[in-house]
Parts: structure tokens; C-alpha cells; sequence
């Protein structure tokens, strides 16, 4: 069959390949018969093309490219539109020459040749490659070739690339901070990486082909893991447990299941983690929630905390003894519920509670208020109100601490908070990965636990350099390739998207990754182990600011009684240094034994019955004690430690003294100002007076006499056997008619004394030999204005007198010298009525005589 003429290859659209179609002269059949071969042609070319990993092209005699594969526009970087309308030359520019005279070789020898050329990318760069070119049969009329686009050293750099990335996994696997074991279905271990022998102490290969109750470990943990093992086999789903190994360490073990083609599970891998320091972190942050709620309930102020909605969320004693609303019924109210209808301005309340949600702002917040509140007996009382805020998370936590006004306590207020400690697996494994190159530091490759940590994307990390983007270490001074350091588990940094520091456990060591000299930096995010050491450091901060400031005595003892924590109020109450009370018992620190004997049995007490306790107790100055001791719980529910909140009442107890001892002064000067209203003789009111004196003085001996108005000799009725062993004259009256000694010296100069020590005062001239020793001494005289007419003398008391029992002595002498007064009155009156009676009767004699 002849044809007249061939029309030019065209493009039809994007979509579709381009046909040559042929005119036919002589017979329409003949034509369509062979188009249909063509395409059959063209179509067992393309797929093959297509669907090649490897970047291929078609191209004509002239070297103008008819076809491209996916692989070959993503490696030039050209739209598949552009590389069709060009040649190879424009993609080969310095081989066009080589590949031209290459095409008449194929054609005359039928060769198939290689190609060492250049290529050129749409963004300028250059890629050595090599082209393998063959002609392609039955494509058309014209000679058509096909280009395969390789690397000279693929095969090779591939399988080693295979054998670097093996080497590279078994160096993960082997260095990783996680345990990592293969169990078959008989719980038998297949693999174990080296750090089983940190934590265990038994050696990785101690493991292999053996079951747990093999390696002679206890019951319930071998019980424990064949349980969990065996539920992964069995769900075909991953699993998660915490354990303690024998020495005391905590696991954290991730079970994950191994499929084989069926779809069964055939192995189980496990990554286990050392918890240990997060598991004691846990229990320190514990013990300090502890010590700050026993802090918050011993504490004199009402405490009070609110969530960002107003609900009460804390309610101290002190709060439930102020309001009258026990914890469980006001926990979850509103805080308008202690707060009195005058202040419920609801919606101003609400619009600036929402405010203060919003920005934070408050006219209150860190301030010191005084206004009313509302107890649950509807009785308005007047607190002393401060507020501060903490942010746990987005939330703003505020905390009240409310005192009556009259109690005058600062208190601070803290809240503790813990964040959710995020942890992400790749491969099993909860380590972050990062691959850099040694020479550029260019960052290779993540994997998405540290793209996640970061927070941006594998592919946006991938390409950048390590100091400039996730290293805080300057350019030349990266602590591996330039100041040659170690690092192995150590503690550093990792700059997030944002430039934020976050704190990390890293190890680096050098690997061989395809041929390149890199650095392997594993790390895991020690986030939330720096906050709740944080938070712990916090809290014992808090505690100890608000005990070290505090007014108020403040300890803490375990079961023996010894000291575990005294504050540095202490001195100025007993003098001692709070550090030498720290790990010693009262009874160490030679305590009188009453004391100690009453301390240690209110300490006991509340250990067993795990209540507060409340005492009152006199130290060794005299300074008086009002104690509070309230226990801390462990996390059993028992008490480990008991809280001690102790404040000086001396001034208390001295009042209260004086009160009685005024009390009691008072009821005997009454007593004794009825006997003067009554018809009671001067003998008897001495008697009163002296019973009354020693009592209110605890003296031992004593004596009250009265001054004979016409001989000026000291009569005393009260005098028997108390001064004198012996008296001749008994049940009489003692009259002294000159004034000696101590009391003497009273007489004669008219004014008060008191002495402790009579041997050596001046005033005394000594005891007579028949007569009591006396220790000390005190008396005053009764005196009607300048004229003496009495006195009372007391010795030998059970303590020294002071200047009170002077003045007491002196009011009692005021008292006895106005019934001495009364007497000689009376004693007047009875001459006058006596003499009048005389008069009048002579008068009558006479009368009646006359």
C-alpha cells in the first residue's frame, strides 16, 4: 500500500498521547488496520514506562522527546507540557554532540550504549547521570528510542544504603533508654536489647529462649506480664502496664503485636521504660500535697478556693468554723453563698467575674479588703479578705484567705498545679530521633516524635541546619563536631518552632548513613518531670515561707517524737535555734519530764486516733503555750506526720490571773465590809482580816493588832502560837509595848515593807531564840489619815512577795483601820450613854428624895 502524504505528530490535549495519523490514497481499511498496530505498539511501551520506578523517555531520530514517566519530571523538576515540546539537548546541553553520534551507532551497529552525561533541572541544578539507550520496535515508521536515566553506583549505593540503614536500626534498638523485647506465644523471649541489664541486672543473654519464672522473679510480676502478654495475643490489640521490678524500679511497658500473612499475631514486641524518677516525683509531689493541705487545715484563717465559674472547690476548718458550713455542703455552691444580700450585686458580679476570666484584671486580685460575711446562722460578721490568683493551664484559680478582724494573720496562699506529660511512639519506641550530617549540620531526616516535639511538620524540619534551627548552640561551636564533648544522657535543650527552650535527656553518637558521615541524636522530652520538680521545689517553698513567716510557733514531728521541722519563731519562744531541734525528742533536749511526758502523749494521741488535738501547757520560763496538733495522712489513709501549729497565750494567762486574783480581793474586802456593818467585835474582825491576808497571800504566819488609843501599846487578839513557840499568857491578848524588829520599824515610821531575805535587811535586829525562823516578810499599818492605829504583818509565804502582795496588804490594812475607827466610835458613844445614865439616875435620886 502506498501512502501520498503523512501529516505531523500533534498534541491532542494533556490527557492524551500523540497519534501520527496517516492520509490513505487507495484504501480507508488498510489505513484504520494500521493505526490500530500502532497503538497496540505505542500502548506495550507506555505501560511498561509508566509504571518505571526508574526516570525514562521516548525520543525520535532527531532527539525531540515523544514521551516521559512521572519519575524523570519529578527528577528534572519540568511539567510533563514543557519537556514535550523540547529535546534532549535541552536537558542534556553539554552532551547533545555525545547522544547524536551514540543514536547513528545504535542504528548502524544495533548497540545498546551508555551514556555518562549531565542533566540539567528546571531550578539550575546538575545531576551526573547515565542513559542506557535502546530502540524501540514496531513505535512507527520512523526509528524511536527509549533513554533510561541512572546513577552509575545505584545498585551498589542502594544496598549499602539497605545495610547502613540495618546498622543504623540495630544501633537505635541497641543505645535506646527503652527496654525492648520479642516474646513468642509461650512467653519465651526472642530478643532483648542490652538496657534490660541496667535495670534488671541480669544480662541480655540470660533472657533468650527463657520464660520469666525462669529468670527467678516473683510470682505476681511473672503472673502480671504472662497476663498481659498473653491478652495481646488473644485481642490482637496493643496493651500498656506499670510494674515494679524487685529492686524497686517502675516500668512502664508498651505491648505491641506482630502480624504474620494469615493476620495472627506472631510475636509480641515490648518497649518498656524506666519510671522511676517520674513514679518518685509523683510520691514527693504527693507528700507535698500533703504537707500543704495539713498546713491549710491547721491554719487559724478561713482558706477558701474558687473555680472560674465561682464554685467553692476548698473549704478549710477554719473556714467551716467561721461560716458554719461543713465541707461537704458548701463544696460546689457559689461563692455568693457566704456573702450577705447588701454585697449580691448578681449581674455586676457576673459581668466582672467574666471580665476577670477574660484578661485577668480585678480591682481585688492581690489586695487587702475588709467587708462583711455571711454565716450559715444568717449572722453578718466583719473578715479581713485577701485574694490572690494562680493560672494552672488556661485556668485562673483564685484563693481567699478570710479572718475575722480581730484575729489580724497574714497567710499566703498557693496552688500547686501538674501538667499531662505527652509522650508520642514511633516505631515503638518513645524516643525522639533526629539524624544530622557530621560536616554540614544540615538535619537528614526526624522522626514524628521529635516533629511533634518541635512542632512542625517532618517535612519543614528535614533540609534545615541543626544550630539555626533546633540547637541553641552557636555556628563552630556544636558541642559534638567542634568542642569534641560527650554526650551520652545528658541534660540539654531543644528550640522548638517558636524559639521556646525545652528541656531534654539526649544521647549522640556518630553513625554512617548512606555513605555520609552523621550524628544520631536520640532524646526524650523531660517536660514534665522539670515541672513537677518545679512544682514540688514550689510547694516546700511555699510551705516554708508561709511557716517561716508565720506569727505562730509552727513543727512537725514523726512517731518517736522527734523534731522534723521547726520555724525560726521558735527562738523568741524558748530561746533555742530552730536547726537544734531538727531529728531530736523533747526528752533529748533535757525538757522537764512533765512537759515531755505531756507533749509525746498528745503527739500519740493523734497518731492513734487520727484526729486533732488541742492543748494547753506551761514552758519552762513561764511562757504559756495553746497548741494545735493535726495529722498527715500518707497515701494508705495512716498518719505519717503530725503538723503542730503553736502560738504564745502568756499575756492571756496573766490576765487571766490577775482577773482571779482581783476576783478574789474583791470578795474578801465584801466579806470583810459586812463583818463592819455588822455588830462583829474588833477581835473578830482581826481574826477575819488575818485568815483572809495569809490566804490571798499564802503566807504561813501572820499577825493583825490594833493601837490602844490611851496607853499607845499594840494590842493583838490574833497572836497565839504562830511567832512564839510557847505563850504564858494563852487565849489573851498579846500587847507589845515597845516596837522592835521588822514590824517594829513599820510602826514607828509608818509606811509598808516587804523583804525576802530578813536575815541581812538593815531594818531587822534579829529573832529572838524562842521564835520561828523567818524567811520573808510583809506589812503595812492602819492608818485614819496621819494617825497610826493598827497593823498587819504576814511571813514565811510559799513564793516571794512582790509589789502585789504590798498593795494587797496595804487595801487590807485601809479596811481594818475603819473598823478599828468604828470601834473606838462605838467604844465613845457607850462612855457617853454610860455617863448620861449616871447623870440621869443621880437626877432621879435627888427627885425623889425631895
Amino acid at each position: 500500500m502506498q501512502y501520498k502524504k503523512k501529516k505531523k505528530r500533534q498534541d491532542v490535549d494533556e490527557s492524551k498521547k500523540s497519534e501520527d495519523i496517516f492520509v490513505e490514497d487507495d484504501n480507508f481499511n488498510e489505513k484504520m488496520h494500521l493505526n490500530e498496530v500502532f497503538k497496540e505498539s505505542e500502548g506495550r511501551y507506555k505501560f511498561p514506562i509508566n509504571n518505571s520506578k526508574v526516570p525514562m523517555n521516548i525520543f525520535s531520530e532527531d532527539m525531540k522527546i515523544l514521551d516521559v514517566n512521572k519519575r524523570l519530571i519529578q527528577l528534572s523538576g519540568y511539567s510533563k507540557k514543557e519537556l514535550l515540546s523540547m529535546k534532549l539537548k535541552d536537558i542534556y546541553p553539554e552532551s547533545a554532540e555525545i547522544l547524536s553520534e551514540g543514536i547513528k551507532k545504535i542504528i548502524e551497529a544495533k548497540k545498546f550504549p551508555i551514556f555518562e552525561v549531565n542533566l540539567h533541572t528546571k531550578k539550575g541544578k546538575i545531576i551526573p547521570v547515565e542513559i542506557v539507550v535502546t530502540e524501540l520496535k514496531n513505535y512507527g515508521p520512523k526509528s524511536v528510542f527509549q533513554g533510561t536515566v541512572r546513577d552509575s553506583d545505584a545498585l551498589i549505593q542502594i544496598e549499602k544504603a539497605l545495610t547502613d540503614i540495618e546498622k543504623s536500626f540495630k544501633t537505635l534498638v541497641e543505645t535506646s533508654f527503652d527496654i525492648i523485647l520479642l516474646f513468642d506465644r509461650d512467653c519465651r523471649t526472642l530478643y532483648v536489647n542490652p538496657t534490660i541489664e541496667k535495670l534488671s541486672g541480669i544480662p541480655p543473654e540470660d533472657f533468650i529462649g527463657k520464660k520469666f519464672v525462669q529468670l527467678g522473679l516473683s510470682d505476681d510480676l511473672v503472673n502480671l506480664y504472662k497476663e498481659t502478654v498473653y491478652k495481646v495475643f488473644e485481642t490482637k490489640t496493643d496493651d500498656r502496664v506499670e510494674l515494679k521490678l524487685p529492686k524497686g524500679i517502675w516500668i512502664d511497658a508498651f505491648l505491641v503485636p506482630e502480624f504474620d500473612e494469615k493476620g495472627d499475631v506472631k510475636f509480641v514486641i515490648i518497649t518498656a521504660r524506666d519510671i522511676t524518677e517520674r513514679k518518685h516525683a509523683e510520691e514527693r509531689l504527693r507528700e507535698s500535697e500533703n504537707k500543704y493541705r495539713g498546713l491549710v487545715n491547721s491554719c487559724v484563717d478561713a482558706v477558701i478556693s474558687v473555680d472560674m465559674q465561682m464554685r467553692i472547690t476548698m473549704w478549710n476548718p477554719a473556714a467551716e468554723r467561721l461560716f458554719g458550713y461543713n465541707e461537704k455542703e458548701i463544696l460546689g455552691k457559689s461563692l455568693m453563698t457566704i456573702v450577705p444580700k447588701s454585697y449580691k450585686k448578681e449581674k455586676e458580679k457576673e459581668k466582672g467575674f467574666d471580665e476577670y476570666r477574660k484578661t485577668g484584671a480585678s480591682i481585688v486580685i492581690e489586695k487587702t479588703v475588709e467587708l462583711e460575711g455571711l454565716r450559715k446562722d444568717g449572722m453578718k460578721i466583719p473578715i479581713e479578705l485577701s485574694i490572690s490568683s494562680t493560672r494552672v493551664g488556661e485556668n485562673e484559680n483564685p484563693t481567699a484567705i478570710i479572718r475575722d478582724i480581730t484575729e489580724r494573720k497574714k497567710m499566703e496562699e498557693t496552688l500547686k498545679h501538674s501538667e499531662k506529660y505527652q509522650r508520642t511512639i514511633f516505631s515503638s519506641v518513645h524516643t525522639g530521633i533526629i539524624v544530622v550530617d557530621e560536616k554540614t549540620h544540615e538535619i537528614l531526616d526526624v522522626n514524628q516524635v521529635a516533629a511533634d516535639l518541635i512542632g512542625v511538620s517532618k517535612e519543614k524540619i528535614m533540609g534545615n541546619i541543626c544550630h539555626r534551627y533546633i540547637c541553641p548552640a552557636d555556628e563552630g561551636k556544636c558541642p559534638i563536631s567542634d568542642l569534641d564533648q560527650v554526650v551520652d544522657n545528658s541534660e540539654r535543650v531543644l528550640l522548638d518552632v517558636k524559639g521556646n527552650k525545652i528541656p531534654i535527656l539526649k544521647t549522640v553518637i556518630p553513625i554512617k548513613l548512606v555513605g555520609r558521615e552523621c550524628l544520631l541524636e536520640s532524646f526524650i522530652d523531660m517536660t514534665e518531670r522539670k515541672k513537677m520538680e518545679n512544682a514540688l521545689k514550689h510547694s516546700e517553698e511555699s510551705f516554708r515561707a508561709l511557716s517561716d513567716d508565720s506569727i505562730d510557733l509552727i513543727m512537725r514531728h514523726d512517731r518517736e517524737h522527734r523534731h522534723l521541722y521547726v520555724n525560726p519563731i521558735v527562738e523568741k519562744f524558748i530561746g533555742i535555734l530552730p536547726e537544734d531541734f531538727i531529728g531530736k525528742t523533747l526528752k533529748e533536749m533535757g525538757f522537764p519530764k512533765d512537759l515531755v511526758k505531756l507533749w509525746e502523749k498528745a503527739i500519740d494521741k493523734v497518731f492513734k486516733t487520727k484526729k486533732n488535738n488541742h492543748i494547753e501547757f506551761e514552758l519552762p520560763k513561764g511562757i504559756w503555750i495553746d497548741a494545735l496538733l493535726v495529722p498527715e495522712f500518707d497515701e494508705k489513709g495512716d498518719v505519717k506526720i503530725v503538723l503542730t501549729s503553736a502560738r504564745d497565750i502568756t499575756e492571756r494567762k496573766k490576765m487571766e490571773t490577775a482577773l482571779s486574783w482581783e476576783v478574789s480581793i474583791n470578795n474578801a474586802l465584801a466579806k470583810l465590809s459586812r463583818n463592819l456593818l455588822s455588830q462583829a467585835s474588833i477581835d473578830d474582825i482581826s481574826y477575819l482580816v488575818l485568815e483572809h491576808a495569809k490566804d490571798l497571800t499564802c503566807s504561813q504566819y501572820g499577825f493583825v493588832g490594833y493601837i490602844n488609843p490611851k496607853t499607845g501599846y499594840l494590842m493583838v487578839p490574833t497572836l497565839k502560837r504562830d511567832f512564839r513557840k510557847e505563850l504564858k499568857k494563852k487565849n489573851k491578848k498579846t500587847v507589845f509595848k515597845k516596837f522592835k524588829g521588822l514590824w517594829g520599824w513599820v510602826l514607828n515610821n509608818k509606811e509598808s515593807i516587804f523583804t525576802n531575805d530578813p536575815a541581812w535587811d538593815p531594818r531587822s535586829t534579829g529573832t529572838p531564840e524562842d521564835h520561828i525562823a523567818i524567811n520573808n516578810f510583809v506589812s503595812a499599818p492602819a492608818m485614819i489619815e496621819d494617825k497610826l492605829v493598827g497593823q498587819i504583818a504576814l511571813a514565811n509565804a510559799d513564793h516571794d512577795y512582790t509589789k502585789k502582795d504590798l498593795d494587797l496588804v496595804e487595801r487590807l490594812a485601809d479596811l481594818y483601820a475603819i473598823a478599828i475607827n468604828r470601834e473606838l466610835l462605838e467604844e465613845k458613844i457607850r462612855g457617853s450613854e454610860e455617863k448620861h445614865r449616871k447623870i440621869v439616875e443621880k437626877f432621879l435620886e435627888t427627885v425623889s428624895e425631895d
